[in-house]
């Protein structure tokens, strides 16, 4: 799916980093991973001029975009995600979305590890998946907001994986993980919580 674009822009500020990657005819020419606090919102476009400036780029080169759609923080979703779909739909260019935890995770896919992985939230919750890390990719269970405690019960069997485990390797994000996006108006993100 993704192949026959020849450059692709993905976002991803659902967790406490901000995730940019520029991708061309397949390769990885430019990316930023930081750590924010709270704020997304001021880097996200600065970093992305700043690489479309290196790289002598204009938004309208890329062919399609890519974003991440939770589950994570609240603000940080709609910080990504808005600008995915702003670009995508004025530009009148393709937007594909995946998993928050899917891409955070993405380099250990190939790995044939079978792993608990636990984002942080807030009040001792996390965002939670259970996964086969096998060159095909398997959810083993589903994406779910539970407390750190019933979650850990559930994944004793699992390697587990957190925050601090984040890899990220955007060419390893297969066709199965995206969903191309027809109604952009439409798109929400994966929130996933419950007040609690």
């Amino acid at each position: 799916m993704l192949k026959e674009y020849k450059r692709i822009m993905l976002l991803d500020t659902s967790s406490s980093y901000l995730f940019i990657n520029f991708i061309e005819d397949g390769k990885v020419v430019y990316q930023v991973l930081s750590e924010g606090k709270n704020n997304h919102s001021d880097n996200l476009l600065k970093d992305i001029e700043e690489g479309l400036k290196k790289l002598n780029l204009k938004v309208n080169d890329f062919d399609c975009f890519v974003c991440g759609v939770g589950p994570g923080m609240y603000t940080g979703l709609r910080v990504s995600m808005t600008v995915a779909k702003t670009f995508a739909w004025t530009l009148k260019k393709d937007l594909y979305v995946l998993s928050s935890i899917d891409l955070l995770f993405s380099d250990y896919i190939g790995t044939n590890k079978q792993c608990a992985i636990m984002l942080k939230a807030k009040k001792d919750y996390s965002y939670t998946k259970i996964v086969d890390f096998s060159k095909d990719y398997k959810v083993l269970r589903k994406e779910e907001f539970l407390s750190n405690d019933e979650f850990l019960k559930l994944a004793s069997d699992y390697q587990i994986l957190n925050n601090d485990d984040i890899k990220i390797n955007a060419l390893r994000i297969e066709d199965f993980m995206l969903t191309k996006v027809e109604n952009i108006h439409a798109l929400e993100p994966n929130y996933l919580r419950s007040d609690i």
